[in-house]
């Protein structure tokens, strides 16, 4: 589903309300998100839901993440399961995202940043690997998070540089952690963070405000 939008959008942490098992869930399958590719440089801000999913295993339902496009901008909001693929299906690529922000640390929100981090640095005209350190906003945790990420695929991260001319740039990670205020500010477009009551002894979380 996409959006369109002049102003403002906000989203929350997450829906608070425990799962239904998989038989129970009825939902059509999720569509492909309307191609996007053009969105970006368009004067509107453009939304795509890419995922809406809970912690349950669903084959019509992919992880909850967010694109938003405004000021030529393509930017991430969670990545959780299958996130690359819905971003791939909406006519960018992980390489061609300029940001990512992660709304808290819920498996269900962060389980498809790998594959969006990792498939970033890939080089090619096909996957349109980013030229740049990886940007990502979130709460504090955040470049523990990272941190770990790239301490577990530390093997991939230099035989990809080595065999495959990986730019070393790419792999890099420049976290920016937030629990509130303006996190982001480019070409016109601010994002803040808002902390959010997601539960007892579920801090920290946020919503964004774009």
């Amino acid at each position: 589903m996409t959006l369109s939008r002049t102003h403002c959008a906000i989203w929350a942490a997450a829906a608070l309300v425990a799962p239904a098992p998989v038989a129970a869930q009825q939902e059509a399958p999720e569509a492909a998100p309307e191609a996007s590719a053009e969105a970006a440089v368009s004067g509107d801000l453009v939304v795509t839901l890419l995922g809406t999913g809970t912690p349950t295993l669903s084959e019509t339902r992919f992880g909850a993440a967010n694109l938003v496009q405004a000021g030529g901008l393509n930017l991430l909001f969670d990545a959780g399961r299958g996130a690359s693929i819905r971003v791939a299906q909406a006519g960018q690529t992980p390489g061609t995202l300029d940001a990512v922000f992660l709304t808290h640390f819920h498996s269900d929100h962060v389980n498809g940043l790998s594959d969006i981090y990792l498939t970033g640095y890939f080089v090619g005209a096909t996957l349109k690997g980013r030229t740049e350190p990886f940007q990502i906003y979130g709460p504090t945790g955040t470049k523990q998070l990272m941190d770990g990420l790239q301490a577990a695929h530390s093997w991939d991260i230099e035989t990809r540089r080595i065999d495959e001319g990986t730019p070393e740039a790419t792999a890099q990670v420049v976290a920016h952690e937030a629990d509130e205020g303006v996190v982001f500010e480019q070409n016109g477009v601010t994002v803040t963070a808002i902390p959010v009551n997601h539960g007892q002894n579920m801090f920290p979380a946020v919503a964004a405000r774009i």
